[in-house]
């Protein structure tokens, strides 16, 4: 019985650090959203710094609308872009990527500098 509750212990006591430590991460991204609220990035390290609340620290590797992500939302909305441009500007990635391999059967090439 004792090894029981010590196990259940140790167990609670390592949800509770994972919780406080998902805590942490987010009152991170979010006072990062808030410097920002206010005013846009300016600098490429201010602009770096924001886009680190992304998944993939880039808006071009975020998911679509459908999906619901405050972080992607709250960084649009940092710099003024409508949801429907953003996802007019994906689904014009998207094609861009494709054209290649479609045009060369099926083989996509990386482009020269």
């Amino acid at each position: 019985m004792k090894e029981t509750l010590e196990k259940i212990n140790k167990d609670f006591d390592e949800k509770v650090e994972r919780i406080n430590q998902e805590r942490a991460y987010l009152v991170k991204k979010l006072s990062m959203l808030g410097k920002y609220g206010q005013k846009k990035p300016e600098t490429d390290e201010e602009k770096q710094e924001l886009l680190s609340v992304l998944c993939y620290g880039s808006l071009g590797y975020c998911c679509g609308l459908e999906k619901k992500c405050m972080w992607r939302d709250s960084v649009l909305a940092v710099y003024n872009i409508d949801p429907k441009v953003f996802k007019a500007y994906k689904e014009e990635v998207g094609n861009v990527l494709l054209e290649e391999p479609i045009k060369s059967g099926g083989v996509l090439t990386p482009r020269k500098p």
